[in-house]
């Protein structure tokens, strides 16, 4: 499984570099597939796995997890560290990091 992220990465990267070269309808249908696959991946095996490994344990735990990180990515490393949008209390500012680092 880490190995087909990584494979995934490099293709996307891959992608980025040639789209200057790649017909624009070509680059949508590649950039929407690597997008669209791995969520579809994952619904997948959540259905397939329902009651033997998952439960609505770790599907909680799964769902709350990815806001948490997308909330320290976002807020943490884009909107704070980035572009330094908003000034918060250095606790505010270790919890958001810690869940950018998270993900």
């Amino acid at each position: 499984m880490k190995f087909a992220l990584v494979g995934l990465g490099l293709a996307i990267l891959g992608l980025k570099l040639l789209d200057r070269w790649i017909p624009r309808a070509l680059y949508r249908a590649l950039l929407t597939t690597f997008i669209v696959l791995p969520l579809a991946a994952t619904a997948f095996a959540i259905v397939h796995l329902w009651h033997e490994w998952i439960g609505w344990r770790e599907l909680s735990l799964f769902v709350g997890l990815y806001l948490l990180t997308g909330l320290g990515t976002t807020l943490g490393y884009h909107r704070l560290i980035a572009h330094g949008s908003f000034e918060t209390k250095p606790w505010v500012k270790l919890v958001l990091l810690a869940l950018g680092a998270m993900n």
